[in-house]
């Protein structure tokens, strides 16, 4: 039996079909990999969406798995259930929280100090802390441009533990990773289970997302080529008419700006750095004193290009 299977606590049923699809799909290894970054960016998305809601709520994925005393709540109204939908319907994601879980985060929608141990919620789940939680999957259900892939929920609802819309109806197998959720000082435990085919298609995904990353750092790894190019240091000058440019002669003086600039260094007619002329033993040489900032390269740029044309 494999220890994938083992360690998300999966029915006798359920093992049989995880080491079937590990010894015919994917290797356990990538199962574990998909797991771990599931778990990861599940938890990264939510822990990011409940701070926006309160500051001191936190989610975050358990990589060692159920802590001792956590368990899974069974279907009842003491529980609650969130679903993330794929766009294929019976394709989802189902986060189960207990009665202590509901109760942290129900309270923390409703003001509770995060410094007080929160007082122990008893009895089944009310229409009104449902109301409360349905806050929740409307900041879950928030895409942002640099979310992961990985998460392409069309939506997300909230129901009590009782409801049929929890039960698993598609006949897959599921794994469950668990999270921790706190809220100040307390802390509570919630539950997501996962359909073991979006777990091979994730796995998929998770290949092409590391080859795309592989290739990404192999183009910010480029060497560039080890050849040579002319560069050129420019000392701005006073400004000068026509006629007296047609009288210069060998051993003429021109002055240097006044106020301000000091050399250009220039590669492939693009000014890269802000220099000093000066000597090095008996050569001439520069110092680079510093980048020039490519919005200020431009502006330079646009001004000598309209300079130019005026002169014409």
């Amino acid at each position: 039996m494999s220890s994938i299977a083992q360690r998300y606590d999966l029915s006798a049923e359920d093992r049989d079909v995880v080491d079937r699809i590990l010894r015919k799909r994917v290797s356990e290894d990538a199962v574990r990999q998909v797991i771990k970054r599931m778990g990861t960016t599940f938890g990264a998305h939510m822990d990011a969406r409940l701070r926006t809601l309160s500051p001191e709520l936190g989610f975050a994925f358990q990589a060692g798995g159920q802590p001792p005393g956590a368990q899974k709540p069974a279907a009842s109204d003491h529980s609650v259930g969130l679903t993330f939908h794929y766009p294929e319907e019976q394709c989802r994601l189902i986060l189960h929280l207990d009665r202590e879980g509901a109760n942290l985060l129900d309270s923390a929608l409703l003001g509770a100090d995060p410094e007080m141990e929160l007082p122990a919620a008893t009895g089944p789940v009310s229409h009104l802390e449902l109301g409360v939680l349905h806050t929740v999957t409307e900041a879950a259900n928030r895409t942002r441009q640099t979310d992961q892939p990985l998460l392409g929920f069309n939506r997300v609802n909230a129901h009590r533990g009782d409801d049929a819309a929890l039960a698993n109806t598609s006949g897959d197998a599921l794994a469950t990773l668990t999270f921790s959720l706190t809220f100040g000082v307390n802390r509570a435990w919630c539950w997501l289970d996962i359909p073991h085919r979006l777990l091979i298609e994730l796995s998929a995904r998770l290949a092409e997302i590391e080859a795309a990353a592989a290739r990404s750092r192999e183009r910010r790894g480029f060497n560039v080529p080890d050849f040579t190019i002319d560069v050129d240091v420019v000392l701005p000058l006073e400004g000068m008419t026509l006629e007296q440019i047609a009288r210069l002669k060998p051993g003429d003086v021109i002055e240097g700006a006044t106020g301000g600039g000091g050399a250009v260094v220039r590669a492939k007619g693009r000014n890269l750095f802000a220099g000093q002329i000066g000597r090095l033993g008996q050569a001439n040489a520069a110092r680079v004193t510093g980048p020039i900032a490519p919005l200020t390269a431009a502006i330079e740029a646009h001004v000598q290009q309209h300079s130019g044309k005026g002169g014409k």
